[in-house]
């Protein structure tokens, strides 16, 4: 195999020298099993020999189908495709994969399942050509989009074998400049005190101005805790504008000033509360 390409590939010579290390210091204190470990040493590396060359064989095998059936590029080879691009079975192991793949991932993920990566990999759904690509994969803090290219390769046995091309596009400006828009764009609140004349009513008329000003604090904080816009157009209705980036929150916490306003109280013997109405997404803010 090229040279280029077993670069890229675990190297076992280093585990290899740590065995080796550990059994001569186990063979100087106990010599009988010293023995056995060498034994079972030799046949190890007569394994790994055997095995390295067939796995060489079967890469080499694989990328000379790859380049003889796929025109990419006016047939170029795949070691010149300026993409991150990596080589997968059909059981989503990393097979091999060039530099660029390198340089956004590191030297350990071969071997590795592309899961790892990518959470939702299916290759059976890719294989049947359901799936053709993943977009927004993120990779150390940048964000990809992935085209995926299934290739059916010559095998011995009579089941058909498939390996998964992975071609890996930045897409890190797109997104950020995407996760920027969709975070500040205006979301609009109607908020309206329900039963505000009936709670007013409740109210004594001395403490009915400390139970409006109450009321008003209470929404104007509201708005203040997402950096919002609000004003009063009638006694008891509001409009309010904020990002949209603040609305998961909200809905997380359940809006939980119509819980707040429930709980003044200042003489009114019927809770105050509160309606909310979101706008969100309209071609035009006239729209939202």
């Amino acid at each position: 195999m090229d040279n280029k390409f077993k670069n890229f590939f675990p190297n076992t010579k280093v585990y290899m020298l740590i065995i080796a290390v550990l059994l001569a210091i186990i063979f100087n204190y106990n010599k009988p099993v010293g023995i056995i470990g060498l034994v079972v040493y030799g046949i190890l590396i007569i394994y790994n020999l055997k095995d390295s060359h067939t796995r060489d064989d079967e890469i080499s095998r694989i990328l000379e189908d790859i380049t003889t059936n796929i025109d990419i590029a006016g047939k170029s080879t795949l070691s010149k495709i300026p993409l991150p691009l990596a080589i997968v079975d059909n059981r989503g192991e990393i097979l091999w994969a060039n530099s660029y793949f390198v340089g956004i991932t590191s030297n350990k993920i071969f071997g590795q399942n592309i899961n790892t990566l990518i959470a939702d990999f299916d290759s059976n759904k890719i294989i049947n050509k359901k799936i053709n690509c993943y977009n927004k994969v993120t990779i150390n803090n940048e964000y990809f989009d992935v085209l995926i290219n299934p290739i059916e390769v010559n095998s011995e046995k009579q089941v058909k074998n498939y390996i998964i091309l992975l071609y890996f596009i930045n897409k890190t400006q797109y997104y950020n400049i995407y996760n920027t828009y969709n975070d500040e764009k205006p979301i609009i609140a109607l908020i309206e005190v329900d039963n505000y004349d009936e709670v007013l009513k409740s109210t004594s008329e001395e403490d009915r101005p400390i139970l409006i000003a109450e009321i008003e604090k209470h929404i104007n904080a509201f708005s203040a805790s997402v950096d919002g816009l609000i004003k009063k157009y009638d006694d008891n209705k509001y409009i309010m504008i904020f990002e949209n980036k603040y609305l998961d929150t909200l809905v997380e916490k359940k809006f939980d000033i119509l819980d707040d306003l429930r709980d003044i109280y200042f003489g009114n013997r019927i809770p105050a509360t509160l309606s909310i109405g979101i706008g969100k997404n309209g071609n035009a803010l006239g729209k939202t």
